[in-house]
């Protein structure tokens, strides 16, 4: 257990910090930056970003009576500091983002000091209203970003806070950066004071954040005030040298993805890239200094993203719009009535569809295709190899119409030197369809069965409608018994989908048995990919022992 000591006391609540003279909190803010930096991590800019905000995390918990005032926290990966502040130090060292272990992200099931899951940005001011709305007598204040300000819902939030002169503190963390550059008109002319006091915040200035001893005052003094207002800080990051990493990077579904949307940018001036805030995300950042205008980030803006998407297409533009699953879900009105309704040829490139490891269930790609497949006319493709990535890329850029991607988070799945087989059909009377990236794990179980002289076929689907993949439902009408292996939930599954179209079928005289191996329906928790693989059942191992079970040696 490796505990924060600070000259002979050890550090588990905010208790322990608030009987310190001010003087002493600049050696004890030196000792915590020093300590997150050495916590082991897949995430380094995460915990970099937690030590931008040392000193106001203990200047935070020092002035309010934490967790009876409430203290939140927007995008919430920069919480490291506050972690270690409220007693979950040790744990950091040992599971930060493991299976069972501490999230990257507040969790109120790991600490009362944890209100919300913040783990989507923009949210705070929204959180924050809504507790004082709630008759709150203690203090609230919001901590956010400039690059989180970006966030539509955040600039809602203001505009009715500032309405109801209502109680809250709003703390705007000012360091010129997020995951790429801030854009927007309010990042670049830095007119924060004529934007807040227009909708009724008083504005009460800047203090260097990093200077704990001119922030204790500040920091008071706002806490003092009644009504809406803001203090904004300026921040300064320090890349770590000493953090440990945890996980091996690949990149082979960027790789491809770069090298298709460079040659279609090439090809066609008329070719456009959106991204709401992610352009790093998926490789993209250093393509847009060669083509400027045309590769768009956007800002924390997912509606308003789909909607200049759907504007540049009725244009006569070919649009690409790479967003994140979980990203996605904030834009789904604009993608039926500005895009489906009006059907619009953009592309959707949905990033980390599916588990995505230690980032946990704020980002898990699970919803995005049940919502996609319900809008008429949409095509969606959910392939399992980087050839088909990029003949996806490059049929849609062919021949334009409204179409969904769905790739994971780039992983060591690619690695293998042989591809996989599309089907193995042995006329027996079982199949097994593996759905999407699945089929490298039901590949491995099929191999293992069929060494051992199971006799049953192998399908993949990884496209939908299903009329696209000729002969999957024909096929599937002539067995006894088809297992579906998605990582999906059923409800709203590609899975559930096939077998809505094996019992409507027409002329169909008999129908297959149909077992379902997919997620349990529940939040998964945040883990290895190896690690929630097995835990959900789905991994290769847990694949073969499920169907040995219920298969017969022929």
């Amino acid at each position: 257990m490796k505990e924060l000591i600070f000259r002979g006391k050890t550090i588990r609540s905010p208790e322990d910090i608030r009987s310190l003279p001010v003087s002493d909190l600049p050696e004890l803010c030196r000792l915590i930056r020093e300590y997150v930096s050495r916590i082991p991590t897949d995430k380094p800019a995460h915990l970099e970003s937690s030590a931008c905000v040392t000193e106001l995390s203990v200047a935070l918990h020092y002035v309010l009576n934490t967790p009876f005032d409430k203290l939140i926290w927007d995008v919430g990966h920069q919480t490291a500091v506050h972690k270690v502040l409220t007693g979950r130090g040790p744990s950091m060292y040992q599971s930060l983002r493991k299976l069972n272990g501490v999230s990257g992200f507040p969790s109120p099931a790991e600490s009362p000091f944890d209100l919300f899951i913040t783990g989507h940005s923009s949210t705070s001011i929204s959180l924050a209203l809504g507790l004082w709305l709630a008759g709150d007598k203690n203090k609230i204040a919001a901590v956010i970003g400039d690059g989180a300000l970006t966030g539509g819902q955040a600039f809602e939030a203001i505009n009715l806070a500032g309405d109801m002169n209502a109680d809250i503190l709003v703390i705007l963390n000012d360091n010129g950066l997020s995951i790429d550059e801030n854009v927007g008109a309010l990042s670049k002319t830095k007119r924060y004071e004529s934007f807040f006091t227009s909708l009724n915040f008083k504005y009460l200035g800047e203090v260097d954040g990093n200077d704990i001893q001119a922030l204790i005052p500040a920091l008071t003094d706002a806490v003092s005030w009644i009504g809406p207002r803001v203090l904004r800080i300026s921040t300064r990051l320090n890349r770590f040298q000493t953090t440990s990493y945890t996980r091996k990077s690949y990149t082979p579904i960027r790789s491809v993805v770069n090298k298709c949307i460079r040659q279609c940018l090439i090809q066609d001036e008329d070719f456009y890239v959106l991204s709401p805030a992610m352009l790093s995300g998926i490789g993209l950042s250093a393509l847009k200094a060669d083509f400027p205008g045309r590769i768009i980030d956007t800002g924390i803006t997912e509606q308003a993203c789909v909607s200049i998407a759907a504007a540049l297409a009725q244009s006569g533009k070919k649009v690409l719009v790479h967003i994140y699953s979980t990203f996605l879900q904030r834009a789904v009105d604009q993608i039926i009535h500005d895009v489906a309704l009006q059907k619009l040829p953009v592309f959707f490139l949905v990033d980390r569809a599916g588990l995505v490891g230690e980032d946990g269930p704020t980002h898990h790609g699970v919803f995005d295709f049940s919502v996609l497949s319900m809008l008429p006319g949409i095509e969606i493709h959910f392939p399992y190899s980087i050839d088909a990535i990029e003949n996806t890329i490059l049929h849609w850029f062919a021949d334009p119409r409204l179409m969904a991607l769905r790739i994971p988070r780039d992983t060591d799945a690619f690695q293998a030197d042989q591809p996989l087989p599309v089907e193995i059909w042995r006329e027996a009377s079982t199949t097994m369809v593996a759905v999407g990236m699945m089929v490298h794990q039901a590949y491995q179980a099929f191999t293992m069965l069929t060494n051992e002289g199971y006799n049953l076929n192998l399908l993949t689907c990884t496209l939908y409608p299903f009329s696209l993949q000729d002969a999957l439902v024909e096929k599937l009408l002539t067995q006894k018994t088809v297992f579906f292996v998605e990582e999906a939930y059923a409800p709203g599954s590609v899975s559930e989908k096939l077998i809505f179209n094996l019992m409507t079928y027409p002329n169909s005289k008999s129908l297959p048995t149909c077992q379902c191996i997919h997620l349990p329906h529940e939040f998964i928790p945040h883990g290895s990919a190896s690690d929630l693989l097995h835990l959900t059942a789905l991994s290769a191992e847990d694949i073969y022992h499920n169907l040995k079970t219920k298969l017969t040696i022929i």
